[in-house]
């Protein structure tokens, strides 16, 4: 005999899968250098790609600023990107992922102090 049981369905988050509690422990753990004018400038940046700090940041918007700003390729912006859009919508970064992607990436430093 087979026995099936009817599970709901519950998408995982990305977050949750990998153990992480949220963005926004990530964000303590590497945003300390993120002080409140750093953190304001992170955010106007993301509101002039995204139309406001509600919107969500799609790939090809970030791409674009990544290469304008930083002159990362596509690749590596694309990497950059997906690397940090962990919770939520998948294929969109909210704000605090920005914040994550900009403190993890750009505004991050070793414990060298490199």
């Amino acid at each position: 005999h087979r026995v099936s049981i009817a599970v709901p369905y519950r998408e995982a988050s990305l977050e949750a899968s990998l153990g992480i509690e949220s963005v926004d422990a990530l964000l303590a753990e590497l945003g300390g250098e993120l002080d409140g004018g750093a953190r304001e400038a992170h955010t106007q940046e993301f509101v002039n790609m995204s139309g406001g700090a509600d919107a969500m940041l799609g790939l090809e918007a970030f791409v674009v600023h990544a290469s304008e700003k930083w002159a990362l390729d596509a690749r590596t912006a694309q990497a950059y990107y997906f690397a940090c859009d962990i919770a939520g919508d998948v294929g969109l970064l909210d704000l605090k992922e920005y914040l994550l992607l900009r403190a993890a990436f750009f505004d991050h430093k070793d414990s060298d102090g490199a």
